[in-house]
């Protein structure tokens, strides 16, 4: 979905790769990698599968706004903490 490509995007500008795809797994485990923390890394391992599961069945605008919320916390620390 748009958070997975977001994520790709997000990370290839900040390790300057050029990757048309990740894994969910890698995309954890990138960020586990510049110090993201446990609790995050956790909650956007939550959202990715979501965003997999919106492939197969129906989710609630509710669910993807609080999703996309959620993000924009990971990513702000992502960048804080970035190593």
């Amino acid at each position: 979905g748009s958070i997975h490509q977001a994520m790709i995007i997000y990370i290839n500008s900040k390790t300057g790769r050029k990757s048309a795809e990740y894994s969910v797994g890698e995309i954890l485990s990138i960020f586990h990698t510049h110090s993201l923390s446990p609790t995050a890394t956790e909650s956007l391992k939550k959202i990715m599968d979501r965003g997999e599961a919106v492939r197969y069945a129906p989710v609630s605008t509710a669910d993807i706004q609080n999703d996309i919320e959620g993000v924009k916390v990971i990513l702000k620390e992502a960048d804080n903490g970035w190593a």
